[in-house]
């Protein structure tokens, strides 16, 4: 919700920001760094 208000486009349109952005961390990261992140954002 916060991605799609800030970049002013629709919900499909943020989700695949988000998911293009988690796509690129996940690799750049190890596996246990990018758990510690993904635990520490909210449901939405």
């Amino acid at each position: 919700m916060f991605l799609m208000k800030k970049e002013g486009v629709s919900p499909e349109i943020a989700t695949i920001h988000a998911r293009a952005v988690f796509s690129v961390l996940e690799s750049a990261v190890t596996p246990g760094e990018f758990e510690d992140v993904r635990l520490n954002l909210s449901d939405d």
